[in-house]
């Protein structure tokens, strides 16, 4: 009968010895990660006390600011836009908040700022490029990307009208469409050897064009389509430029309709005003309202 008792006593002392071995691992372990703990603060709190020994250093004072910009802005407009000057510690500026603060300049479309250390800074801007101006109350402007913009002060620009949107907030779906499709008719009548005026929008009509240096009227209608702008291209290759006032309707698949200008209007003053207005190229925003009302 002794065996059996024997042989319990053993299996008892083998698991007592692995589970022995087991926590002494497991204490290791443990001393292990809190060595490595203690490892990982202290060079935090060491790496925190070098940043900001770094931030105060001198030898990281901005000596060199590098602008790059593709339009209106100076350097000096963009250096305070991004409120950065010359012996600023280059690894205190918040980068992030100098690229935000460019990104809402009316004329800023993208902004990156980057650091090369020890001491230069560069700010890349790209600007919008006004392609039209949008007829409001404020200065609104289209650029090349098809966004709508306002600036505060009003600019001296040569660049033709868009119409028509004066009482729709720009926000919109409506406004981002009708400008999507001026975009496209002003990037379509570059081919056109002309001046344009004004794109005028109508809910019921569509797209009106106005030329500056002919007394001529284009009705596109709601879409912009570009074999129309072809076909209207040859149509004013071979139009006298001293013709009287026309209403050319483009708003049909393969043909042009051509008409003169009626002029319904009973008072002769009225008459002479849109006479002056077609004379002059359509540059009288009161007349040009006129014009768009009867033609």
């Amino acid at each position: 009968m002794s065996p059996p008792a024997h042989k319990k006593s053993s299996g008892s002392l083998s698991l007592w010895v692995f589970g022995s071995h087991r926590l002494k691992k497991l204490k290791r372990l443990k001393r292990r990660f809190i060595l490595w703990g203690l490892v990982c603060v202290g060079c935090s709190i060491r790496g925190v006390a070098l940043v900001h020994y770094a931030e105060q250093h001198p030898y990281f004072a901005t000596t060199d600011i590098v602008v790059s910009t593709d339009g209106r802005l100076t350097p000096d407009e963009i250096k305070q836009w991004a409120g950065v000057a010359p012996g600023m510690n280059i690894i205190a500026l918040d980068v992030q908040a100098m690229e935000r603060r460019l990104r809402h300049h009316p004329w800023v479309h993208t902004a990156v700022v980057t650091r090369e250390f020890p001491q230069r800074l560069y700010l890349t801007i790209r600007e919008r490029h006004p392609i039209a101006r949008i007829r409001r109350p404020e200065a609104a402007y289209l650029d090349g990307n098809g966004d709508s913009f306002i600036v505060p002060a009003s600019s001296t620009h040569d660049l033709p009208y868009v119409s028509g949107l004066e009482r729709v907030p720009l926000e919109t779906q409506t406004v981002r469409t009708v400008l999507a499709g001026a975009r496209l008719c002003l990037s379509l009548i570059q081919e056109w050897d002309v001046a344009l005026s004004e794109i005028h929008w109508n809910d019921r009509r569509g797209y009106t064009l106005f030329l500056s240096d002919r007394q001529v009227v284009i009705r596109l209608g709601q879409q912009i389509r570009p074999t129309v702008f072809v076909l209207m291209q040859r149509v004013l290759e071979r139009w006298p430029q001293d013709r009287r006032a026309t209403v050319f309707d483009a708003r049909f698949t393969d043909q042009i309709v051509a008409s003169p200008l009626p002029l319904r209007l009973d008072k002769g003053k009225k008459r002479k005003r849109v006479q002056h207005l077609l004379s002059t190229g359509g540059h009288v925003p009161s007349l040009r309202r006129g014009l768009n009302s009867h033609a």
